[in-house]
């Protein structure tokens, strides 16, 4: 897909700036020419314990993605979200999708 960042118009008044609001006003979206794409990544040795995503194209989709080594691992980890009481139904669906992201991440 193509790489869109926000940039400040300026400098950054991060630091002045009372609410997320106004601080928008003082960036700029730049996108690359591009379309989507699908994207396939395999963890390796040299990758951290914890990544991030976020979907450019699905607002608010995006968290962390534990990468593990080891079925041991993927099976605490079920097993610590299985006795989560999760808060609301976003905590739910959010641990669920980290529990099929987990699980691609080893198989593949």
């Amino acid at each position: 897909g193509r790489l869109c960042e926000w940039k400040h118009k300026t400098i950054d008044k991060s630091e002045e700036i009372e609410t997320f609001e106004e601080y928008k006003k003082t960036l700029t979206l730049q996108c690359k020419d591009g379309h989507a794409a699908t994207f396939y990544w395999m963890p390796d040795e040299d990758t951290p314990d914890l990544v991030y995503y976020q979907c450019f194209t699905h607002r608010n989709l995006g968290w962390k993605i534990h990468v593990v080594d080891s079925d041991a691992k993927v099976a605490g980890a079920m097993e610590h979200l299985s006795n989560q009481e999760p808060n609301s139904a976003v905590t739910a669906l959010l641990s669920h999708s980290l529990l099929l992201l987990v699980t691609f991440f080893v198989i593949f």
